[in-house]
């Protein structure tokens, strides 16, 4: 009774560590894009930046989920190790990128770089 116990809960968070991932994606997205077009304020270099991250995230992720499996996890329990190396990086862009805020007339991104 224990293991499907614990097996639901390691279900359950995975799928929520699933949307959460593509809640916070989608979001990242949307603020990269609109900082392309200029109605977002984004710090220079976000677009090397976007494209650099990408690699050691996924590497991240990939070794987390190797030795999850090898340690003899189960597949809720991998999957979850797997995924939270790249949502942390997701959540950690969309709270970055939220602060800068919406890109007004006249206003410089010097101004309105809040680092």
């Amino acid at each position: 009774m224990f293991n499907l116990v614990t097996r639901a809960t390691d279900a359950t968070h995975l799928w929520m560590s699933c949307i959460q991932l593509a809640a916070d994606s989608q979001i990242v997205v949307a603020l990269r894009v609109m900082g392309m077009q200029g109605t977002w304020s984004t710090p220079r270099g976000e677009g090397t930046a976007m494209m650099s991250e990408k690699i050691p995230a996924f590497t991240e992720a990939f070794v987390a989920g190797t030795l999850s499996a090898l340690s003899g996890h189960g597949p809720e329990r991998v999957g979850r190790n797997t995924i939270e190396p790249l949502s942390d990086t997701a959540r950690m862009n969309r709270v970055r990128l939220a602060q800068y805020g919406p890109r007004l007339p006249g206003l410089s991104l010097a101004q309105a770089d809040p680092e």
